[in-house]
């Protein structure tokens, strides 16, 4: 389990990649692994994750509670928007790329060759926008 670094801190903390304890999750395939690298995802605040897919395996669609701002930082995979996986609509990205993707947006993704992408994301305290009264 990563341990927290957060806002006020006193200590510097750099996390090697041989310290990331990467883990099997829930709602991906049994080969896909999940690390959590800063924060705790089921608290509000930032935190930061680490998912590593191998070749040929595919996340079908899916959504995320969060806005999310994702960075490849090794391998491939191709990436597609809705609610089936259509494999002439997804479009290949690949090592140092940044993408965002918006909260409960509807995504695929097939691994092209082992993919290891690092995701910045904000666990929000309170209510998404068109649920809450106040912004009505």
């Amino acid at each position: 389990m990563a341990q927290a670094h957060q806002p006020g801190q006193a200590a510097f903390r750099s996390i090697l990649p041989e310290d990331i304890d990467w883990k099997p999750f829930p709602a991906f395939p049994p080969s896909v692994r999940l690390a959590v690298v800063v924060g705790h995802p089921s608290e509000p605040g930032p935190y930061t994750i680490r998912v590593k897919v191998p070749s040929g395996v595919k996340l079908m669609p899916h959504r995320h509670p969060e806005d999310r701002v994702n960075t490849v930082i090794s391998g491939g995979f191709y990436i597609g928007l809705g609610d089936q996986f259509d494999g002439d609509k997804v479009k290949a990205s690949g090592q140092s790329l940044v993408s965002t993707s918006r909260r409960s947006r509807p995504l695929v993704r097939l691994a092209s060759n082992t993919w290891i992408s690092a995701m910045i994301l904000v666990k929000p305290s309170f209510p998404p926008r068109a649920a809450c009264p106040a912004r009505r």
